[in-house]
């Protein structure tokens, strides 16, 4: 193995984040006999002390009734939310910007019942708007200079927060290489992470490259199920390696992430599924496996499933929303007239 495999935390500008935490998206909707709230007690009882939300899954209230359920104390527990601005839970906070920013991470802090959030994330490159198809189900704002503006006045209230204490460490989710590059223009405190869907049929090489030249954590979702489809681990190769290393297909699609150094949040309200997924982290790839896992990328192959839900518009490969559809400002253009 290499030494990456054997850290169990990554160090932040501000603290340590352990490099897999416990995914909570849709957990509300899966409901009794596995509550959000029991999956938090759960992964924590285990060791777990990295728990991944966001305010688009409306689950912050559950998140905190499991931590203190679990007799954990706060200090201990890395927490991440992001902020994203589209959808209803925007509708209920105004337009997109500085002050729906604000609102959102008081509630944030309110609903957590905490002081500060460890690491708050802006959710996607772009806001609500009209012209542009992201997703099926989501239409973003196409004129570039308006989701530019608006990127730089999230970013820059975002940092104003980190100066507040309220957030200790922030960063980014779904930017691509232009995306992040961009952010030289606008950004005093760089972003101290990426999270993104990241799987073997869907590596995006040139973004973890990116990140790593400079010092940006990856973080992984979408690793085990993308979507609503079982399609990664039901991959011949990955039940071959899993039945090869004593380990489960989903073991295996966790532990080439953590193989690469990347971070990851997989996501389950079942007790058994996760520690599952914690003892990822016992795995022991191959450079062979690793390699075999690679070939399943979409953009060198025929055979991936197309259209996802994402829709005819996203990339193969790609299950939930396609960041390679927002347009970005070149590097070098001056635009201070924004």
């Amino acid at each position: 193995a290499n030494d990456a495999s054997r850290r169990t935390s990554v160090k932040m500008p501000n603290g340590q984040m352990p490099i897999i935490g416990l995914g909570t998206a849709d957990a509300k909707a899966q409901g009794p006999p596995y509550t959000c709230a029991d999956s938090v007690v759960s992964a924590l009882q285990m060791g777990y002390r990295h728990i991944d939300t966001a305010v688009s899954y409306q689950n912050h209230d559950d998140i905190a009734e499991g931590i203190r359920r679990s007799g954990i104390p706060r200090e201990e527990i890395w927490i991440t939310s992001k902020i994203a601005m589209e959808g209803p839970m925007l509708d209920a906070k105004g337009s997109p910007g500085r002050n729906a920013t604000l609102a959102f991470v008081d509630d944030m802090l309110a609903r957590l019942g905490t002081t500060y959030v460890d690491l708050v994330l802006t959710h996607f490159p772009n806001v609500q708007g009209v012209g542009l198809k992201v997703h099926n189900s989501k239409d973003m704002e196409a004129d570039v200079h308006k989701s530019y503006a608006l990127r730089k006045e999230i970013w820059q209230t975002l940092e104003s927060l980190v100066n507040d204490g309220k957030i200790r460490n922030i960063g980014v989710s779904n930017y691509l290489v232009r995306h992040l590059e961009e952010m030289s223009r606008y950004a005093t405190i760089k972003p101290a992470v990426n999270q993104l869907e990241l799987h073997p049929y869907l590596p995006r090489t040139d973004v973890v490259e990116w990140c790593k030249q400079n010092s940006i954590v990856v973080e992984a979702y979408g690793s085990i199920v993308q979507d609503i489809y079982p399609d990664l681990i039901s991959e011949p190769v990955v039940k071959e390696i899993a039945a090869a290393r004593r380990a489960t297909p989903a073991q295996v699609a966790l532990a080439w992430a953590l193989h690469k150094g990347i971070v990851v949040l997989p996501k389950s309200s079942k007790p058994s599924r996760i520690q599952e997924n914690a003892d990822a982290l016992l795995v022991d790839l191959t450079a062979e496996d690793v390699a075999s896992l690679d070939a399943l990328d979409c953009a060198s192959r025929e055979g991936c499933r197309f259209p996802t839900r994402c829709g005819t518009m996203c990339s193969p490969g790609t299950y939930y929303w396609d960041p390679s559809l927002v347009p970005s400002l070149e590097s070098g253009r001056i635009v201070d007239e924004l």
